[in-house]
């Protein structure tokens, strides 16, 4: 405390200041309960910083509503890109007692609040988190971060990291992080809904699940990440889905990455 005080009185440290004092308010929580939206009644945890928008039911609510009309009780649900838990919760809410949800995270601090607010739910008997990014093999790799100052938009993408519409003079911190793939995390679990953000790595994951997607057949709720993604949309236009926007408006098959909505369903046929 003292040395924050002592930076406090010198102005040109402004810089330091301000990523000290992010820093303590990253450390700061509020738990409490969900009031509206399908996660209505959830215990959620979350920093500061951001938890009014988790207990109001206001983050991202077209992805919640997509996912309340999708997944049924004794669903077994994939939650790729989990960040902190949001939609982990609400999917093992939805699946009930008799379903199951896998939590694929990265991120070790993010990994932690997903076990936090598992464990205020009691969905410990149901949920599966996983400390790993999803990609084509097994093993470790360098992971990105894509946002300037930031820590919720990491990448194994390092072309999605660098894109163009973040400053260019921006240093990309790097991890090495644990990488595993679908079929290695859940054994003999099916697997009949996934939920993926993966900031781009959706065009190498799609494509090494392949024989999944034509054995299983699972719906996807998919964020789309530009040119990067591309791939991933390939594969599932090869594996035979079709797609509609969140709201379940028809998307024609697209020809190319300018044609495919940010967020989208994927339906097997």
């Amino acid at each position: 405390m003292d040395s924050y005080r002592a930076a406090a009185d010198r102005p040109e440290d402004e810089p330091v200041i301000e990523r000290l004092r992010r820093s303590r308010l990253s450390q700061l929580r509020r738990s409490g309960t969900i009031q509206s939206g399908p996660a209505k009644g959830c215990r959620f945890s979350a920093p500061a910083g951001s938890a009014q928008t988790y207990l109001t039911g206001s983050y991202e609510p077209p992805l919640a509503a997509a996912l309340a009309r999708l997944v049924q009780p004794g669903s077994v649900c994939a939650d790729l890109g989990a960040h902190i838990g949001y939609f982990t919760v609400l999917l093992g809410h939805l699946t009930g007692s008799e379903g199951r949800v896998h939590a694929f995270e990265p991120i070790a601090e993010n990994a932690a609040s997903i076990r936090r607010n598992v464990k205020l739910n009691r969905m410990k008997d149901r949920v599966t988190v996983h400390q790993a990014a999803l990609a084509s093999s097994v093993g470790r790799l360098p992971i990105f971060s894509a946002r300037t100052g930031g820590s919720s938009e990491w990448t194994l993408s390092s072309e999605f990291a660098e894109r163009e519409d973040v400053e260019s003079d921006v240093e990309h911190p790097q991890r090495s992080i644990e990488t595993t793939t679908l079929e290695d995390a859940l054994g003999a679990d099916r697997v009949d809904l996934m939920k993926m953000d993966i900031e781009g790595a959706e065009s190498e994951v799609l494509p090494a699940m392949f024989d999944l997607l034509m054995e299983q057949r699972p719906l996807l709720v998919l964020e789309f990440h530009r040119e990067v993604g591309w791939p991933g949309v390939e594969a599932l236009i090869q594996a035979n889905y079709s797609f509609t926007e969140l709201d379940n408006t028809p998307c024609p098959t697209p020809t190319g990455p300018a044609a495919v909505p940010y967020q989208l369903i994927a339906w097997p046929q």
